[in-house]
């Protein structure tokens, strides 16, 4: 038992010193396995040849830094290729995004008129990097948006051996439903084509079983970019975003025959260079649940507390652009009325993006419609709860 207990809390120092160098930024990168395991940190377990697992999982979690509350609805299937391989899928059926209060700012893409001045350079606004066109408004679940597609394989490096671990690595790629704006407004993901490497290990010691996590995901450059347009040229630089590195710990203690407990710890931070951004906060989540199987079921289910959000009612400078224009609303005779007057009198305006101008003339009147940015905005993170149930069936 003491060398149970010394694994243990060795794998907790570690995985926590990982946790608290920088924010976790995004939900954990899977949700219950298919036929067992972890609710979000993987074990190193591999099923054998021709045998696997298929489940739905319903996950409700907040993020920062709008607060927002998003809720995924997900297949995900497992099968043994070969033995200690294994092929991995998730199909993300629907996604529902509730974005609370008014952020100041609108989200990429927009059309930004320059009456005068620089153009603002990054950062200029805040941004939830994994989904970084949602808008003022929210999205249902009920509207069937979906959200994203993730393959790969998953293998088997070594087996336990006393107090070093069985280790799996895996890989997959992580590819957006749609490339549509509208869609991707919704909720569907970022429109780029992501990679993750992750790895897993796991000990075993009688009712106890222990699991750390550490993997990467690179994320590709955003394609819907923001344009800056001045009377004389036009610029629409390009979106980086960062890395992130996601660490977890998680334990199932087995409390009868067909009943786990179940207590996870995880999260990811950015690394790497990404295009710069007002806030990218975060922060980890616990959660604490349980696992029954009967026959070929499995049931797993956990409460979800997102730790560590930033204060709610918080006053904050807006950035760059706050005291600028939004013209989005205003009715496109008006808009391109007022944008005439202000030096542009031939503005290309794209479909479905937001349209602001800053550097405007005083004098010049607001048409119908038309709202200035805020220079400061409150911030709203309330909630911080949720839950995640995965039911899968083994075959």
């Amino acid at each position: 038992m003491e060398d149970v207990m010394r694994v243990i809390l060795v794998s907790g120092v570690l995985s926590g010193a990982l946790l608290c160098t920088s924010p976790a930024t995004a939900q954990t990168p899977w949700t219950g396995p298919a036929g067992g395991g972890l609710l979000s940190v993987e074990e190193a377990h591999i099923v054998p040849p021709r045998h696997g697992a298929c489940g739905l999982s319903f996950d409700n979690y907040d993020r920062d830094p709008f607060g927002l509350d998003i809720t995924d609805l997900a297949l995900s299937c497992r099968i043994g290729i070969v033995r200690h391989v294994e092929f991995a899928a998730t199909y993300q059926i629907a996604r529902g995004v509730v974005v609370p209060g008014d952020p100041p700012i609108p989200p990429p893409p927009m059309d930004i008129f320059v009456a005068s001045g620089e153009p603002p350079q990054a950062p200029y606004r805040v941004m939830y990097m994994p989904m970084p066109f949602l808008p003022r408004s929210s999205s249902s679940i009920t509207e069937m948006r979906d959200g994203e597609y993730a393959m790969g394989f998953r293998v088997l490096v070594r087996h336990q051996h006393g107090a070093a671990p069985s280790i799996a690595i895996g890989a997959r790629a992580i590819m957006t439903s749609s490339n549509a704006l509208e869609d991707l407004q919704k909720g569907s993901g970022a429109g780029s084509t992501d990679v993750r490497i992750h790895g897993a290990a796991t000990w075993d010691f009688g009712r106890f079983r222990t699991s750390v996590n550490l993997g990467y995901t690179h994320y590709g450059a955003l394609g819907h970019r923001d344009r800056f347009i001045t009377a004389d040229a036009s610029n629409a630089p390009k979106a980086e975003r960062p890395g992130l590195l996601h660490t977890g710990i998680g334990a199932r203690y087995r409390l009868a025959n067909r009943l786990w407990l179940i207590g996870e710890f995880g999260g990811w931070r950015p690394i790497g260079y990404h295009t710069p951004t007002l806030e990218f906060n975060g922060s980890s989540d616990a959660i604490a649940g349980f696992q029954t199987t009967r026959g070929r079921f499995t049931l797993t289910a956990g409460v979800r507390k997102h730790l560590g959000a930033p204060r709610s009612g918080v006053f904050k400078p807006t950035g760059p652009l706050g005291g600028g224009v939004l013209l989005t609303d205003v009715a496109m005779h008006d808009r391109l009325r007022y944008l005439d007057a202000i030096g542009f009198p031939d503005p290309a305006v794209r479909r479905g993006v937001a349209v602001l101008a800053i550097g405007v003339p005083p004098h010049v009147p607001l048409p119908e419609g038309a709202a200035l940015i805020p220079t400061t905005f409150t911030t709203n993170t309330r909630g911080n709860i949720g839950s995640v149930v995965s039911l899968s069936v083994s075959f």
